[in-house]
């Protein structure tokens, strides 16, 4: 193999080299979890629910009627909507085969929730009256102009006891 050969061949195994060790790490960061968020956004919209009838959670029960925000058709950058919710929960049975409690947030468009659809509920509650209160938060992002997006609100997984609670959903334009 001449001289002039191999260093073509060196030259070549170093790029290729190269070029898949940008491509190892482009993929490393990809699998870590990635901040969201947006700024200087304007409340358009809020639309607040209380209730005070007790449940018991047994699998999927909803526990506030679908709430439905519009993305004005107008606002060409979008729509972010935050969802805040209060609530008692005790005596969370977390004994196996019963999975954790979750409360889930679901979007009629399927757009993703952060920071996740389904957050669990902590088991460290009291296992009769009086309950302790909780705060979730969650935030739809990218919701486009003059989308009507359906959020529903449930609790699911294991078995549990949902007392008093509030919701309240924001529309923010982009």
């Amino acid at each position: 193999m001449t001289h002039a050969l191999q260093a073509k061949q060196l030259g070549l195994f170093k790029r290729t080299s190269l070029a898949l060790c940008i491509v190892t790490l482009a993929l490393l960061g990809a699998a870590r979890a990635q901040e969201v968020g947006v700024a200087n956004v304007k409340l358009s919209s809020t639309v607040i629910k209380a209730n005070n009838e007790a449940l018991s959670v047994l699998g999927p029960t909803t526990i506030f009627s679908d709430t439905a925000m519009l993305c004005p058709a107008s606002h060409a950058k979008g729509c972010t909507i935050r969802i805040v919710v209060s609530c008692q929960i005790w005596n969370e049975k977390f004994n196996v085969p019963d999975p954790a409690v979750a409360l889930a947030v679901t979007t009629s468009s399927g757009l993703a929730v952060y920071p996740e659809s389904a957050v669990n509920v902590d088991n460290s509650s009291a296992v009769s009256w009086p309950t302790n209160g909780r705060t979730f938060q969650w935030m739809v992002l990218g919701v486009p102009a003059g989308l009507k997006e359906v959020i529903s609100i449930n609790a699911e997984g294991g078995r549990a006891e949902v007392g008093d609670r509030t919701a309240t959903f924001e529309l923010f334009l982009n």
